[in-house]
This record gives structure tokens, C-alpha cells and sequence, in this order.
């Protein structure tokens, strides 16, 4: 079988895209390096496969909600504006647009062959993805599996992180912990779900989760509002997102509660939220930032190098960031 840009980027342990790159000659690759991978090429007998079609350097980011509608959550926004920094230091273009959840039908730009590959974010439909790869379209989706939608998926371990904060907060005297989860029908969310479970069972400590179907502020009282209606009360409380976590803060100040001497607080995401609440919240950092610098660089491989992705599971570790809203139990 004759050799392809993976084969001489997995010899050197560097991106297929750098193997691209170098064996075109772009400067933007060491001389050294670009010697070293020119040299292995040709003692491999690489031949380069032509082109399919000229780069446009563009790739589409397509957020996929509910209605298809402009999203007001935090980490999809945070997750498009990452995404346009990482693409446009590169010097590549973004376009971006909304799709329907349950929706088959393919982006505009898409249809209109404006983009060199995609990047969902919120789970597209399996139709739709089975659409992109007829087409043969580079794609990579955010926080999903690809036994369900069959593409390469980036995901933030949020599980470890939740586990090793059950465990943090066991160490500083909770015994019993309630988890706010949002909806578990996304994968990542439903492995922190399980993750908390785990952990407190592993603990035997008391653990209750309560399922909220939106993230907004509201929800996180009502579920705050629940969780408080029985007794004895949770001295601690984990919340999927940071805004949820927001609602609880105002519930527990409506008890007349504070954090963290009567109960502490913490929550996924660690958007701006986080660091300017009062007391700001301790929280489960899912780095977006790595998630998106991976997804370029697997798409920008398959881009130029002409040669299939893989539908392949890619976990990037997420980290705790702790602030003053959590303490030992009371």
C-alpha cells in the first residue's frame, strides 16, 4: 500500500497538516523540520494524490439548536468565537450558521460549496451527518460520539473532573451533594450524570440529581427550589452550567443562606460568569480552547492533505478552578 501523509506524520509524531505543508513548501514549516519530512517522503516513495478541488481556506461552523435559532448559551457562544480566533491566527475564513436539530437539510453553505469542511456544534442529526459524509466533506462534531453520528467527535472530559470534585468536596466534610444536570440526551452531559452518581455511591454519601430542560437562570432556581423542599438539605450543590448556578445563588439568598459557610456552590463551563460572581464559583473548566485548536487541526489535515477523517472518539481533559464559593462543610 503506498504510503500517505498519515504514515509520514505518525513516523515524525507531527500533524498531517504540517506533513502537507512542508511537502509544498510552505515557509510557515522550520527548514530543518521541512527537510527531515521531505527526506522521509521521498525514501518512503510518497506521491502526492491530486487535488479534488481547489482550498477556499474556509471552513463552516454550524450551531445546531432547537429551532434552529440564534443560541443565548454561553459555551456555544464562547465555542464560535474561539473557533473564528483559532481559524483567523491561521489565516483561514469562518462562516457560520444556525441548523435545526432534527433537520436533514444540508447548511447554504454547504449546497453553495462556499466551505472546505465543517464543524457542528449541539448535535446534528444523523441524517444530516450521513449527508456530509456522501459528500465527502471534511466534518468534525463537538461533544458527541460517533457511533451516532459517524464523524469525528471532540469531547471535554467533564466525567473525571466531576468525579475528582466529588471527591474534593468529600475530603472537605460533604456527606450529602446534590448535582443540578441539564439535559442528558448529550452525550458529555450524561457522562457527568453518571460520573456524579458514581461518586458519591463510591463514597456512600448521599447524592441526588436533579434534571433541568434548559440552562437558563430560572431553571437553575426552580431545581435549586427542589432540591431545598426536602430535608436534610444538601451542603454542597454541583450545577451543569454556570448560569444555573446563578439561579441557585439567588434562591439560597432568598433562604437566607450564604456561600459558602451554609452551603457550597459549584458549576461547569467557567465562563465570565464564574469569576465575577460574588462569591465567584468554583468551577469544572471543559477547555474549549483545546477542543477547538484539535478540530482545526484534524480538519485543516484533512483538507489539505485530500484524505478521509476517521469517525474516531478525541477526549481533551478538563481541569477544576477553585474559588472562594466552596468550603468545609458546615
Amino acid at each position: 500500500m503506498a504510503p500517505t501523509l498519515r504514515d509520514i506524520a505518525a513516523k515524525l509524531h507531527v500533524a498531517p497538516s504540517t506533513v502537507s505543508r512542508a511537502l509544498s513548501g510552505d515557509h510557515g514549516v522550520g527548514e530543518t523540520r521541512a527537510a527531515e519530512i521531505c527526506a522521509l517522503a521521498k525514501s518512503l516513495g510518497y506521491r502526492p494524490r491530486p487535488l479534488r478541488r481547489l482550498i477556499n481556506h474556509t471552513i463552516g461552523i454550524v450551531t445546531v439548536t432547537p429551532d434552529g435559532k440564534i443560541s443565548d448559551e454561553p459555551y456555544q457562544t464562547r465555542l464560535l468565537a474561539m473557533s473564528m480566533e483559532t481559524m483567523g491566527e491561521a489565516g483561514w475564513h469562518m462562516l457560520h450558521e444556525f441548523a435545526v436539530r432534527t433537520s436533514p437539510e444540508l447548511p447554504a453553505m454547504v449546497r453553495e460549496n462556499l466551505v472546505d469542511g465543517i464543524v457542528f456544534s449541539g448535535m446534528p442529526s444523523p441524517e444530516l451527518c450521513k449527508a456530509i459524509r456522501r459528500l465527502g466533506i471534511p466534518a468534525i462534531s463537538f461533544n458527541d460520539v460517533p457511533s451516532r453520528c459517524g464523524l469525528p467527535c471532540i469531547s471535554a472530559n467533564g466525567a473525571d473532573s466531576m468525579r475528582k470534585l466529588v471527591d474534593d468536596l468529600f475530603g472537605m466534610g460533604h456527606r450529602n451533594i446534590a448535582y443540578v444536570s441539564s439535559l442528558t440526551t448529550f452525550p458529555s452531559v450524561a457522562a457527568r450524570a453518571e460520573a456524579f452518581e458514581d461518586a458519591t455511591r463510591q463514597h456512600k454519601i448521599k447524592g441526588r440529581t436533579i434534571t433541568t430542560n434548559w440552562i437558563a437562570i430560572q431553571q437553575g432556581q426552580a431545581a435549586t427550589r427542589q432540591i431545598m423542599a426536602r430535608r436534610p438539605h444538601p451542603t454542597a450543590v454541583i450545577y451543569s452550567t454556570d448560569r444555573l448556578a446563578v439561579g441557585g445563588f439567588i434562591e439560597f439568598a432568598r433562604l437566607g443562606l450564604s456561600i459558602p459557610s451554609d452551603i457550597s456552590v459549584a458549576a461547569f463551563d467557567n465562563t465570565g460568569l464564574c469569576a465575577s460572581s460574588d462569591p465567584a464559583i468554583t468551577c469544572i473548566d471543559l477547555n474549549q480552547g483545546e477542543m477547538v485548536a484539535r478540530g482545526f487541526e484534524m480538519l485543516r489535515g484533512a483538507i489539505e492533505s485530500g484524505e478521509a477523517l476517521e469517525p474516531v472518539g478525541i477526549s481533551v481533559d478538563s481541569s477544576i478552578t477553585w474559588r472562594s464559593s466552596c468550603t468545609a462543610a458546615p
